[in-house]
């Protein structure tokens, strides 16, 4: 009886680290020196928390400033090459503005693409 229960406990914390490998959350905060956007909401340059989580490969990102919800947008998990000292917000320019391409998260080698294909430049930290 105690070999089943123990078999039972190894399959119980087995099946629910693999799910804490596939689900995760975390929130940052971020500075945007210039306005920018993000799936078609433009967000004045200044001080967000960021709250991203990630369901396998995919990241639903929310902008929150002074707790309230300014954008959302769902993205893509990237692994980075090296782990950024602060966070970093990456933008494309075009058709008047700034959109957020992807963002990399502090002493972490993870980050989320927006979009990918053109030409970046760092928009903020």
């Amino acid at each position: 009886m105690t070999r089943i229960l123990a078999r039972v406990t190894v399959f119980v914390f087995a099946l629910s680290m693999s799910i804490g490998a596939f689900a995760a959350s975390k929130s940052q905060e971020v500075t945007l020196l210039h306005d920018a956007q993000v799936n078609g909401k433009t967000l004045p340059a200044g001080d967000y928390t960021v709250k991203c989580d990630t369901t396998g490969s995919t990241a639903q990102v929310k902008f929150v400033k002074n707790g309230k919800e300014i954008a959302s947008a769902t993205g893509q998990v990237k692994q980075l090459a090296n782990a950024p000292d602060r966070n970093q917000v990456i933008t494309q320019d075009g058709n008047g503005g700034s959109t957020i391409s992807e963002i990399d998260f502090s002493n972490t080698k993870t980050g989320v693409t927006f979009d990918s294909g053109m030409s970046m430049s760092s928009a903020g930290q």
